[in-house]
């Protein structure tokens, strides 16, 4: 389920940047497309622990201190860490 998730995520972002990029003139607009393009990648730095973690039993925990506890940066450190460990 959380597989699916994460496909509808990427599917998403590409048709987003596929819908902006057709609509909007990259001359007139680019800086349309640079904001568009700078909130994916935040978004993916911003959950980049828990998507390292998708797999693991803890994944839920990982996603919700990486929500509630990222803005502290030792939270997305935190994580990472956990992501990255190895389950027992």
């Amino acid at each position: 389920m959380i597989e699916q998730y994460r496909r509808m995520i990427v599917i998403g972002s590409f048709l987003l940047v596929a819908l902006v990029a057709y609509f909007f003139p990259f001359e007139q607009y680019s800086y349309i497309i640079t904001i568009v393009g700078s909130i994916i990648a935040s978004l993916g730095v911003y959950f980049f622990p828990t998507l390292i973690g998708l797999r693991k039993k803890n994944a839920l925990a990982i996603f919700i201190l990486n929500i509630f506890l990222r803005w502290t940066l030792i939270g997305w450190v935190v994580a990472l860490v956990w992501a990255v460990t190895v389950d027992d």
